[in-house]
C-alpha cells in the first residue's frame, strides 16, 4: 500500500480507505507477497482492468474533442502551455500531501 499511497500523494491510510471500495465492488485484489507477509499486493480483477479501460478511452475521447475545439495552429501551443503547467503542479505537490514542498497547505495540492 506505502506505493500506492506514494503514487496518489497520499498517506498510507488514505490509500487504504480508497482501496478498501475498489476491494468490495471486485475491481482489485489485495493480497499479502508471498515473500514478504508484510508487503500487500494489489492488482486488477478483470473487471476492474475493463473499467480503467473505459475510463482511459472516455477520457481520450474527451481529450480530442475539447482539443478540435482549438484551431490546429495554437494547438502544439496549447499542448505546450499544458505540459509546462503539469510540470509546475508536480514540482510544487512533490511528495506526498504531508510533505508539500510549495509553500501551501495540503488542502491546495489535493483539490
Amino acid at each position: 500500500m506505502g506505493d500506492v499511497a506514494a503514487l496518489l500523494g497520499v498517506v498510507q491510510s488514505t490509500a487504504t480507505r480508497l482501496v478498501e471500495p475498489l476491494v468490495d465492488q471486485k475491481c482489485v485484489r489485495r493480497e499479502r507477497a508471498p515473500e514478504d507477509g508484510r508487503v500487500v499486493v494489489i492488482t486488477l480483477t478483470p473487471k476492474g482492468r475493463g473499467w480503467a479501460e473505459e475510463a482511459l478511452a472516455g477520457s481520450l475521447r474527451w481529450s480530442e474533442e475539447v482539443l478540435a475545439r482549438i484551431p490546429g495552429e495554437r494547438q502544439a501551443e496549447v499542448i505546450g502551455a499544458l505540459e509546462s503547467l503539469v510540470e509546475a503542479v508536480d514540482d510544487c505537490c512533490s511528495g506526498s500531501a504531508d510533505e508539500m514542498s510549495c509553500g501551501e497547505s495540503a488542502q491546495s495540492c489535493a483539490r
